[in-house]
């Protein structure tokens, strides 16, 4: 009965640490996404940074740690920067010009 549960107080331990990887592993990868946002931003391609942001809030959302809240944060006021130069660029896009 002591080795079963050794091994169950084990497999508990394994399952914890694995959780542990997996919110590790789902922060790096809103992190490098929320990287490769900005960059995208950088170089004027919205539509395609928000597509990263939506996914790195996603991945977010999965996660309860405050690291993933303060991630969330910081991904929203980027998302609403892009939303903000979308609209922009669309109203100017959308204003006549005037022909000779």
């Amino acid at each position: 009965d002591l080795l079963l549960a050794e091994q169950q107080k084990k497999s508990v331990l394994e399952e914890q640490q694995q959780h542990q990887q997996n919110i590790l592993s789902s922060e790096h990868r809103a992190k490098l996404l929320y990287r490769r946002a900005m960059t995208l931003q950088q170089l004027g391609n919205y539509e395609e940074a928000r597509v990263d942001l939506l996914h790195c809030l996603e991945l977010y959302n999965t996660n309860t740690s405050t690291s993933s809240t303060q991630g969330k944060q910081v991904a929203i006021s980027a998302m609403s920067r892009i939303d903000h130069k979308l609209l922009n660029n669309q109203h100017n896009n959308n204003i006549p010009t005037a022909t000779h």
